[in-house]
Parts: C-alpha cells; structure tokens; sequence
C-alpha cells in the first residue's frame, strides 16, 4: 500500500517543493517546464506524443501522458550522491521500459558501455513493474504497473537503493563514474508520469511516507 503524509495543512499543492538540493523539479501542470528553471525537456528528438491529464498524486493539478515517442531531459550534471523520484502509472499490459536513468556526456548524448553500468529502467513485464539494474540483471515486483506507484533511485556512493512506494524493494552496487545524466520517458508505450524530482543528495535511506499535494 502507498504510503502517504499528507501536505494540505501547509498549504500546498504539489508533493515537492524546490530546495537547496534540487537540481531539478517538473510538476508537468500542463507543461513541460522545470520549476527550477535550470532544466529542460525535448519532446520532438524523439517523437513524442503528450498530453495532461489528472494528477496522479495531488487533488487539483496535472499529469503528463506520454502516448508514443520519448521525452527527453538533457543532460544534467549529479554528484556521487543523487535522487531520482517520480510518480508513475502504464495505461496498457504490454512490455517494455517506461522510464530510463542513463549516464551521458555533456553533449547530450547517452553513454552505451556494453555492462550497463550507466542504465537505470523502471520496466513493465505484463502487468507487473520490474526493473534492470546497472549490471543488467532485473527483477519483477509484485506490483500492479497499471496502479499509480512512487519509483525513487537513490545513490549514496557505490550504493543504488530503489524504493517503491516508500518502501526499499533492491539494494545493489553502483559502480558509475558518470557525472552526466539524461532521462528518457515513454519508451513507445502510453505512460503517465508526475511530479519528476533531481536531486544532488541521497534523499532517502530507509522507509519513508511518500508525500502528497494538498487541493
């Protein structure tokens, strides 16, 4: 079950708030514009298809649908230490990867090392959400993709920690030496993505309450 703590008596309307420690922060409220106004996004190199729909974790905002196609966060700069969070649902059963963490280089563009050492993927295998890993080996949740789910990939070190909603499902080794990365989502298949937080700290060691937006 998703674990959530409710933000609504601050007042707020989102889960995340830009701080000190975030590199970059996308609510997608109808856009595709970084809150933080340093990053940005590129839904023509790959031939995306988006629209917004409901939000997928607070009462009156939006969501991006991805309906075909990738989009695209260039390359942003992360220590040793990061976080990538977001919220996710599929819309349909069929295979394939929904969302990738690859190491790239200043240029854009996206480093293939043949071990995979610089690829994180959230993945769909029927209707269950998996997930490969950096050595290429990957493992099936027991975890409707088709239900709204929290993903967080948190490095510390030489340490990848995954979280599902709140709640460690892998920890492995992460032996990368990238400081650029790039985000692709979509992946051809209809998928809707919120609230898509970069941070330049390892946010997360334990269990935690997945936050929400208030109305």
């Amino acid at each position: 079950m998703l674990r959530r703590r409710s933000l609504l008596k601050r007042g707020r309307e989102h889960p995340f708030e830009p701080d000190a420690n975030t590199v970059g922060l996308f609510h997608f409220d109808g856009s595709l514009m970084d809150e933080c106004g340093i990053l940005s996004t590129d839904k023509n190199r790959y031939s995306a298809t988006v629209s917004y729909e409901n939000s997928l974790c607070s009462d009156k905002k939006r969501a991006l649908r991805v309906s075909s196609g990738t989009v695209l966060v260039p390359s942003f700069l992360l220590n040793s230490n990061f976080t990538v969070e977001f919220w996710m649902k599929t819309l349909n059963t069929s295979g394939n990867w929904k969302f990738q963490l690859r190491g790239a280089t200043s240029a854009d563009t996206y480093i293939s090392t043949g071990n995979r050492r610089d690829i994180i993927m959230a993945c769909q295998s029927g209707s269950k959400l998996y997930f490969t890993y950096p050595d290429g080996s990957n493992f099936t949740t027991t975890y409707d993709s088709t239900s709204v789910h929290h993903i967080a990939f948190v490095r510390n070190g030489t340490t990848l920690k995954i979280f599902v909603d709140g709640a460690k499902f892998k920890e492995v080794t992460f032996q990368s030496s990238c400081s650029y990365w790039l985000i692709w989502m979509g992946g051809g298949q209809p998928t809707v993505f919120d609230e898509l937080r970069i941070s330049n700290v390892a946010r997360y060691n334990d269990n935690f309450d997945v936050p929400t937006g208030g109305g």
